[in-house]
């Protein structure tokens, strides 16, 4: 997952992706924003508290497609249902269903929400969105259902923003990158595998909290630029991805290993698998100065 931010009032920023084997989410991004209603972002999937419903995608100012009904029985949003429903967005004409701080807990509430840009656009606050959608890691995006991912009109149903304890899912607009290519995103922004099921990979902002290679990390944007956030029991370090098939010599991030690791896809008995032919996670050879200690388990045998 890719980190989110938190939500500071009712202006949002960040992103976080579930990957299955990875640790699973983005950090929030290095521009994120303030906090006042804390907590970091969480690696996990919410429970939806937010009960399930439907919700009419029918043409309007927020260029949601007009794709009938869509039901959502699994999760979306565990913010404790105020005035109104995150999923049904069910406020009148030209307000949005926000979170909003509430006695030291949160609830939903009918916010202005009514400006020009429609889903999918660059944004910087929430106040450019149309009604219905929120600025979430810089594009104007609706809350969306984790089984249905339809509202998204084509994007992918995997940006968490985390809300004091809770959490809401958001559709994820970033641009597409192709894997240990040089120059795959555009400056400022990392090529991270966001699903393993299709081997999709994503531009994403780096986190505030980078770490180094083989280092310890909890968010994919934690790591640098074509590297893994690779978790194994109560772990997770950051990994080269690379090409078992790669040329000799290869450099690292472009298919290659660094000096004292190798390309495996298995480590300590777990598949490393990310959709991808002939793509593995560098790990420690055994050979380094260290002995090879990498924050995993030893696993010295060939792949």
């Amino acid at each position: 997952m890719i980190a989110s931010a938190t939500m500071s009032s009712l202006r949002w920023l960040g992103l976080a992706f579930t990957a299955a084997i990875a640790a699973a989410s983005f950090a929030a991004c290095k521009s994120g924003s303030t906090s006042t209603g804390g907590g970091g972002t969480s690696t996990g999937g919410a429970g939806g508290t937010g009960s399930g419903g439907v919700l009419s995608t029918s043409s309007s100012s927020s260029g949601m497609p007009d794709a009938g009904l869509l039901e959502c029985v699994g999760k979306y949003s565990n913010v404790p249902k105020g005035e109104c429903d995150l999923w049904l967005q069910d406020c009148p004409p030209g307000e949005t269903c926000r979170p909003a701080a509430s006695g030291g807990d949160y609830t939903t509430q009918c916010a202005p929400g009514g400006g020009l840009k429609t889903a999918g656009e660059v944004c910087y606050s929430a106040n450019e969105c149309a009604e219905k959608l929120y600025c979430i890691a810089g594009k104007c995006s609706p809350v969306c259902c984790r089984d249905n991912a339809a509202g998204c009109n084509g994007a992918i149903c995997d940006i968490n923003v985390k809300i004091g304890q809770y959490e809401a899912f958001f559709c994820h607009y970033a641009p597409r990158c192709e894997l240990l290519t040089a120059n795959a995103c555009p400056d400022g922004l990392d090529c991270h595998i966001e699903d393993p099921k299709q081997g999709l990979a994503t531009c994403a902002e780096p986190s505030g909290n980078p770490a180094p290679d083989l280092g310890p990390c909890q968010f994919l944007n934690d790591c640098e630029d074509m590297q893994q956030c690779y978790s194994f029991g109560s772990s997770a370090t950051c990994h080269y991805y690379c090409w078992t098939n790669a040329a000799p010599g290869a450099a690292p991030g472009l298919g290659g290993c660094p000096e004292h690791q190798a390309c495996k896809t298995t480590f300590g008995g777990q598949k490393v698998d990310y959709g991808v032919p002939n793509l593995g996670l560098c790990f420690s050879d055994g050979t380094g100065p260290d002995g090879g200690s990498d924050g995993g388990p030893k696993d010295a045998a060939a792949d």
